[in-house]
């Protein structure tokens, strides 16, 4: 499902009777055919990052919106499911995730701005995380139970994968390089 957000041209009329922007509207496509579908209003976002792309998962899409632009201030991450377009969001005290992958319990992303990795339970939105120092975390990826996080150091001369379980609780750790190819 090929997506993007955009916003409808114009503006409505607030509440108290001023200007403001229409709202932003996701719109997801069908390759096969052809098919273009809106989900309106989508109060949460102007667009996911360029470091994040959605992920698809049993039937939903799962997206990290930024929040107002040039702050990135959201702090959800945004569930539609496909066929209804019925939409849930999953509440983070974290602005500026950068990546967003989902297991059939938890919705984990990971943010650079403080180097965590975070756990929202699907059921009833407990928050768990586990901080990384030294480490900026661009990557993570749910695979057969584990969860799979792609780091830099801080100080650009390493590149590892760090392993956890469901209880973000560290495996392993691999070490990709040991030192990076200076610019």
């Amino acid at each position: 499902f090929p997506c993007g957000f955009n916003r409808s041209t114009g503006f409505k009329t607030g509440s108290k009777g001023g200007m403001r922007p229409a709202p932003w509207l996701l719109a997801l496509g069908n390759a096969k055919t052809d098919r273009l579908r809106m989900l309106r209003p989508v109060a949460h976002c102007t667009s996911w990052s360029g470091l994040s792309s959605p992920l698809v998962y049993k039937g939903s899409l799962f997206t990290i919106p930024q929040g107002k632009y040039k702050v990135a201030d959201g702090e959800v991450v945004l569930q539609v499911d496909l066929d209804s377009l019925a939409s849930k969001t999953y509440a983070f005290d974290q602005p500026a995730m950068n990546d967003v992958t989902v297991s059939d319990e938890y919705v984990f992303t990971c943010n650079t701005l403080n180097n965590s990795i975070n756990r929202c339970r699907i059921e009833d939105g407990d928050l768990s995380k586990v901080a990384l120092e030294g480490v900026y975390v661009t990557k993570i990826v749910w695979r057969e139970g584990s969860l799979y996080a792609f780091g830099l150091s801080l100080d650009g001369n390493s590149s590892m994968i760090y392993c956890y379980d469901e209880d973000l609780a560290l495996k392993e750790i691999g070490r990709c390089t040991d030192t990076m190819p200076k610019a």
